[in-house]
């Protein structure tokens, strides 16, 4: 174990809503502490650092060379400064520094690239939505769960629709992403996705519109509305007989859910609910069992999903989904088929080339070096046949994305 009996020390990285939150709920914890803030924006009047009560700390870098942080907490990906985030990622993944990341925090190709890295070292890197965990989302998926089958799907149709008081892309493809993990909370995979409303490259989205449907068949649509009155957001799955809704209020404990099933209904309360107690109290656990799958992978998808989007809008038509594994391996096979491509493309063109030369008998033929060119030829497969035994070499044990514990080193 690598903190002392007392509890974890977190540090704080980056600044936003959620991750002061995170922050605040581990100084109210009399198990753990926050002993630094990195990367923090200050703001004029009420900075968020006064909530913390900690001064921001100079250099992130500095948690690299210390042994005092047991964990970090990550804040959302900043706007100014991407590469940054993906960099700080990169390096506290590599030293094995367990992560609870407050999604989405970099790009999905980012998140992929981790997940290799964890594959190697067994960082424990938790994904925190919120909402997520909460009660009323497992109670819905286990009402349609029900009378579902393979020729009878949980629902016909699911409608999410999401009031936004702000319509910046950037911040309307965070909450989407949100969002999208709970509707696959409840529904599963997602098979396709078409979206209409604001361009490509429109910096603010008046309107949007996502069309999604889901690997057993059932069509979900997402809709942007405007933040008047109400504030809730509202998930609705209709079926042929029956329709189930949660209303998802600004504060958890105003969740609630509503089965209506013919001329019969049924409304369903929950106790109240701490999603950022919960994720704390879920991250410190996966450390302290070591377990290695949190479900950041399938986290990174929901960030994928998210940035096809901007892909549907441009080329306006539905775009298929895969859920490919992205590994080392994969990335291997993937430059060597292409390099296969390249090779063979060559070798066409150099063929090509040669009988030009040969049949017009140019002087060129009479070249020592351009009489060698089968042999340079023959020389590049055997290089390129002899590069496909490095994943020999490099093999690491595979690790499934179900869940299952290992020990981290």
């Amino acid at each position: 174990m690598r903190w002392s009996d007392q509890g974890m020390k977190f540090a704080l990285l980056g600044i936003d809503a959620d991750s002061l939150r995170l922050a605040e709920t581990v100084q109210s914890d009399a198990d753990h502490e926050l002993i630094a803030v990195y990367d923090a924006h200050s703001k004029s009047g009420n900075t968020p650092l006064d909530a913390v009560r900690l001064p921001p700390s100079q250099s992130w870098e500095s948690i690299l060379g210390s042994l005092s942080c047991d964990a970090v907490i990550v804040s959302q990906m900043p706007g100014q400064d991407p590469d940054l985030r993906a960099d700080q990622l990169r390096k506290l993944v590599q030293l094995d520094v367990p992560l609870l990341v407050v999604q989405p925090a970099c790009e999905a190709i980012i998140g992929y690239e981790l997940e290799m890295i964890r594959a190697d070292n067994r960082c424990v890197v938790y994904p925190f939505v919120p909402g997520a965990q909460h009660p009323a989302i497992k109670k819905m998926r286990a009402i349609l769960q029900e009378q579902s089958g393979d020729e009878n799907p949980p629902a016909e149709q699911l409608v999410f629709e999401r009031p936004l008081a702000s319509r910046k892309r950037d911040e309307v493809l965070r909450r989407f992403m949100r969002d999208v993990h709970l509707m696959r909370k409840v529904m599963g995979k997602v098979q396709q996705i078409a979206a209409m409303g604001a361009g490509e490259d429109d910096l603010v989205y008046t309107s949007l519109n996502v069309q999604l449907r889901f690997q057993n068949g059932v069509l979900a649509h997402w809709a942007l509305k405007p933040e008047l009155e109400n504030l809730e957001a509202r998930l609705t799955a209709i079926g042929s007989s029956k329709t189930v809704e949660l209303s998802m209020g600004t504060n958890e404990a105003n969740w609630s859910l509503r089965l209506d099933q013919g001329n019969a209904g049924e409304s369903f309360t929950f106790p109240a609910f701490d999603s950022y107690q919960d994720g704390l109290c879920e991250f410190v656990s996966a450390v302290e069992r070591n377990t290695f799958e949190v479900g950041w992978n399938a986290s990174c998808r929901d960030i994928e999903i998210s940035e096809t989007i901007r892909d549907a809008l441009r080329r306006r038509r539905t775009i298929d989904l895969y859920e490919e594994e992205h590994s080392e391996e994969a990335t291997f096979k993937g430059l060597m088929a292409l390099g296969g491509c390249g090779l063979l493309s060559f070798g066409v063109i150099l063929l090509l080339i040669a009988g030009v030369v040969e049949g017009l008998k140019l002087p060129l033929r009479n070249n020592a070096l351009w009489q060698r060119w089968p042999l340079f030829l023959l020389v590049l497969v055997l290089v390129f046949l002899l590069l496909q035994l490095l994943q020999l070499v490099f093999q690491r044990e595979s690790v499934s994305d179900s869940s299952q514990v290992v020990l981290r080193k």
